[in-house]
């Protein structure tokens, strides 16, 4: 497909255009009409790499539009249109060369840079548009100001991953106001609002949360969650990645090759992409280049082979009532469990509950809770029970002085460790194994999206340091004790109490603990009373 861009002369001004218009500005007609999907479809968002012909795609659709706008009572096709991004020096860098670029003052009107906002003021043909480049910070409350009198026929945010849903919302309840019904009787008045954007560095993102690719937290308020449901009328697309990974069969990175299939390699000369990926670390390429989503992280990653795409479920799972729930706890101000069954090999991570500045005796009641909301199961007399390995060091201290492993025992959770003193260095281990593994192409470890989605992110941000250990030496690696550290270590926990960490050092003659606390409620020797009856008393 071919952009041309007409003159007032009538001779044709351009390139050969990005395949990013067949999708993003959708098909034009013969006749020069949208069909009408577009004309239905008024607010859009596209993805895509660098270099992929985003911003080239919004110019075109700003250019079509003030182009198909019907006429006023004089003959005249007005439209008045918004250009923005966060700051001035962001839109002079990018977005304004571009425009200028297709739309030269000689042949189009009259710029005007030194002003703020910067406006272009543009007459050819039949066709007066006025279009404003403004600055709107998300972060400042300023840019409500800006907006609070202006009213345009459409807009466009340029690199969305960096606006918020509430500025982007009040940007769209000022487009459909020009011009005047009384000056324009034909014009429809609809709001036009479309954008770009790379891959945002937040899974967090509204615009991954209307776009499905991120589920909405089920413990999200109803009325914040329904602000991120895609409206109807809006349309969101996703362009190919520019390159591919080429992956060893241990599951390393060895490379990246060109996508044949990226948008826009018939404008980018003869060696595109892959040159431009020296000097940049993984997360980078993914986000600029591969199109998807990685967070901004510091320091040397814990697991620096999860994935999302590889160890995220695309639905719920569904606990299975025959087998156990494997529980992790990690202790501290901010004590953290996470829940697991164990299937075919396979770890499911099925929930995650986490607290700041908590007690042991404030955080066990909260366990019980949620365990009997998320798997009544266990509270069945012949079911398969529940199965709690906590820290070696349960002698974190609740209030009174009590261990927290009696805290536990008290709410009827009976919390058994692995070893008598804790063996960080086996655990990350194993968790770099289980990470590792995808035996006939199936992950060893996944995690529900949508009741684990708060332990995604532990994965992705859980970071080391080195440690010289005072007096001696000897320098030690050790996990950085944050927020993102406790759910991780509660895992590591659940995986080698659940007899990970037994392959991981692959020594059959070690010696063996006392097996799993029986939980079920049954009688057996030695066999303590099941949670279950504990919480019924």
């Amino acid at each position: 497909m071919k952009i041309h861009f007409r003159h007032q002369d009538g001779a044709k001004h351009g390139h050969h255009g990005s395949p990013t218009l067949a999708n993003y500005v959708q098909s034009i007609g013969q006749n020069g009409d949208l069909d009408p999907v577009t004309r239905r479809v008024l607010i859009d968002i596209c993805q895509g790499p660098v270099e992929s012909g985003k911003t080239l795609g919004s110019i075109a659709k700003i250019y079509y539009e003030m182009c198909t706008m019907p006429r006023c009572k004089d003959g005249i096709r007005r439209s008045k249109w918004l250009i923005y991004r966060a700051t001035y020096p962001e839109l002079k860098e990018t977005v304004v060369p571009d425009f200028l670029e297709w739309f030269p003052e000689a042949v189009y009107g009259e710029f005007s840079e030194n002003s703020e906002p910067m406006t272009y003021k543009m007459r050819f043909a039949d066709v007066e548009a006025e279009v404003v480049f403004m600055a709107l910070d998300p972060t400042k409350e300023s840019y409500k100001k800006k907006l609070r009198s202006f009213i345009c026929t459409g807009a466009y945010g340029n690199e969305l991953q960096f606006q918020s849903l509430e500025l982007f919302n009040a940007v769209t309840q000022r487009t459909g106001r020009y011009p005047s019904r009384s000056r324009c009787p034909d014009y429809d008045r609809k709001k036009r609002h479309f954008g770009d954007l790379n891959a945002p560095e937040s899974h967090e993102h509204w615009i991954l949360y209307m776009r499905g690719d991120t589920a909405i937290p089920p413990d999200m308020p109803a009325d914040q969650a329904m602000a991120y449901k895609k409206p109807e009328g809006w349309a969101f697309y996703v362009q190919p990645e520019a390159v591919h990974e080429v992956m060893a069969p241990d599951g390393s990175l060895q490379g990246y090759v060109l996508n044949p299939m990226a948008e826009n390699l018939q404008n980018m000369g003869d060696d595109p992409y892959i040159p431009a990926l020296g000097g940049l670390t993984r997360d980078q390429i993914d986000r600029d280049y591969r199109n998807v989503t990685r967070a901004r992280k510091s320091g040397a990653m814990r697991y620096p082979g999860f994935s999302r795409e590889r160890h995220v479920s695309k639905s719920a799972l569904i606990p299975d009532p025959r087998h156990p729930i494997i529980m992790g706890a990690d202790g501290g101000a901010s004590p953290a469990v996470t829940f697991w069954q164990k299937i075919d090999g396979q770890w499911r991570g099925l929930g995650v509950l986490t607290k700041t500045n908590l007690t042991t005796t404030e955080f066990a009641p909260m366990v019980v809770d949620y365990i009997s909301e998320r798997f009544p199961f266990v509270l069945d007399e012949d079911g398969p029970g529940l199965i709690a390995w906590g820290d070696p060091n349960l002698g974190w201290q609740a209030e009174q002085g009590a261990p927290s492993v009696q805290v536990y025992a008290k709410n009827g959770i009976d919390m058994q460790t692995q070893w008598a003193k804790d063996r960080p260095k086996v655990r990350h281990e194993t968790g770099r194994r289980l990470l590792s593994e995808f035996p006939d192409g199936r992950p060893r470890v996944i995690l529900c999206g949508v009741h684990a989605r708060k332990l995604i992110p532990c994965f992705e941000n859980a970071t080391m340091r080195t440690r010289k250990i005072p007096g001696s030496e000897v320098i030690v690696e050790e996990i950085v004790k944050n927020n993102w550290s406790h759910p991780v270590e509660a895992t590591e926990y659940a995986w080698c109490g659940g007899g990970e960490a037994r392959e991981t050092l692959n020594n059959p003659n070690r010696p063996k603990r006392s097996g799993p606390i029986n939980t079920t409620g049954q009688r057996g020797r030695g066999a303590r009373k099941s949670w279950t009856t504990l919480r019924a008393s």
